[in-house]
């Protein structure tokens, strides 16, 4: 994880988002920014994109209370090295510090 994914993982705390929308949005324009820069460590392949989209309805599903998960296993099934897996992981967090 480079300096850069540290930094944006650690300011999630101070970070208000009021939906999952805005969460996802937030964390997706700042990795876009971080890949812009070239300090985002990992490439978003169609797959991967796939991969969190998916699991993004999923969590929207938890959030408006229609189904009852544990949202961290939606990061948690892809490896830890992955963009699937830091991705989901802030967004998750960024929910969590904003008490949903």
């Amino acid at each position: 994880m480079t300096n850069e994914m540290k930094k944006l993982y650690e300011s999630l705390s101070t970070t208000k988002v009021k939906k999952l929308a805005g969460a996802w949005d937030y964390v997706g324009n700042e990795i876009n920014k971080m890949d812009m820069d070239g300090t985002y460590q990992f490439e978003m392949s169609k797959e991967a994109l796939k991969n969190c989209e998916k699991e993004y309805k999923i969590l929207r599903k938890y959030y408006n209370g229609k189904i009852d998960i544990n949202p961290n296993d939606s990061y948690m099934k892809y490896p830890e090295n992955s963009s699937e897996n830091f991705f989901l992981k802030c967004i998750v967090m960024l929910m969590q510090y904003n008490g949903y």
